[in-house]
């Protein structure tokens, strides 16, 4: 597994990731493209992320798997958008600020209706076979989050809190 700390990234991907550690990181202007063909997403896998910073970053049409993230800081004034992304075994933990899940594979209109009909219909097969997509039960958000794009029986919760 690979092993990163204490640095910067930004710019665009057009691929995923899998298989490595991050700590102390920030993510500055970081930007994954969408993809408008149902069910081509891209993957990140295998991945744990600790104390993380965001600035301004986009992810479309992504599959996150498999993933761990304890603690993340909004630097900028955006939330971290996440468009018409699926989760399975994600897992939230400590202080989240500025994060944003949406249905929708992207912001405005560049998708037109079918194609967001097609992308629900992928989405929906997606979550049929998983377990579960996203625990916040370690979680604390600051300000608003959404959580309108996942299955509600998906999300395990501190019934607590």
């Amino acid at each position: 597994m690979k092993q990163i700390s204490d640095r910067a990234f930004g710019g665009r991907s057009t691929s995923g990731f899998s298989d490595f550690d991050c700590a102390r990181v920030i993510f500055d202007s970081c930007y994954v493209p969408l993809s408008l063909v149902p069910g081509e997403f891209t993957v990140f896998s295998d991945v744990t992320l600790a104390d993380v910073s965001h600035v301004n970053c986009s992810l479309l049409t992504s599959r996150l798997e498999r993933i761990s993230l304890d603690g993340m800081k909004r630097l900028g004034s955006d939330p971290l958008f996440l468009w018409g992304c699926v989760f399975s075994q994600v897992e939230l933990a400590g202080h989240m600020s500025g994060l944003k899940i949406n249905r929708r594979v992207a912001a405005g209109t560049i998708a037109t209706p079918a194609q967001q009909a097609a992308w629900d219909l992928a989405v929906s097969a997606y979550y049929s076979d998983v377990d579960w997509a996203l625990d916040i039960s370690k979680a604390k958000f600051a300000g608003g989050v959404t959580f309108e794009a996942l299955p509600g029986e998906k999300i395990k919760r501190n019934v607590e809190t």
